[in-house]
């Protein structure tokens, strides 16, 4: 006789394997634990995924913070406080295709913001003087305890204070 199974030598009954309350198969202490293990592990990098998620939304949110910081900056010359571009306009309206703050736009919104509306434009700076401090003496002679009143009448009278 040979000892290869066939139809008529095999059993009817599957071999049963040991199942507890719940149905489902009863596993080695050994196998358990390493389960455990595994899920345990699962849960950790589950866990510093979200908290690397988390930095990574607020650093990108810092990013976009900054270079609209940069983008106002560089409007700057052209509003007298370059703030009033966020006050007037809609800014998610000024970027690039990725959503990043695009300086030329910002830079043309702040023409045309200064086109329609002047009195946002800084104020003209006067021009440079002449290099020459305005004469004190004429002044001083007021504070003198021994200034001439006569003196001082015809200082007013030239103009010289």
């Amino acid at each position: 006789m040979t000892d290869t199974p066939t139809p008529a030598n095999m059993p009817t009954t599957a071999p049963t394997t040991p199942v507890d309350d719940s149905g489902y198969v009863e596993l080695p202490e050994r196998t358990r634990a390493e389960i455990k293990s595994l899920r345990s592990e699962a849960a950790r990098y589950r866990t510093r995924l979200r908290e690397a998620e988390a930095e990574l939304d607020s650093l990108k949110q810092d990013l976009s913070s900054f270079r609209s910081k940069q983008a106002l900056d560089s409007v700057a010359d052209l509003l007298d406080d370059p703030e009033d571009l966020g006050r007037h306009l809609d800014l998610t309206t000024l970027v690039d295709d990725t959503g990043t703050a695009d300086p030329d736009k910002y830079r043309a919104a702040a023409e045309q913001l200064v086109a329609d509306r002047p009195r946002l434009a800084p104020a003209p700076t006067p021009p440079p003087s002449s290099g020459t401090a305005p004469e004190a003496t004429a002044t001083a002679t007021w504070h003198t305890p021994d200034a001439d009143p006569g003196q001082i009448m015809s200082s007013l009278m030239r103009g010289d204070v």
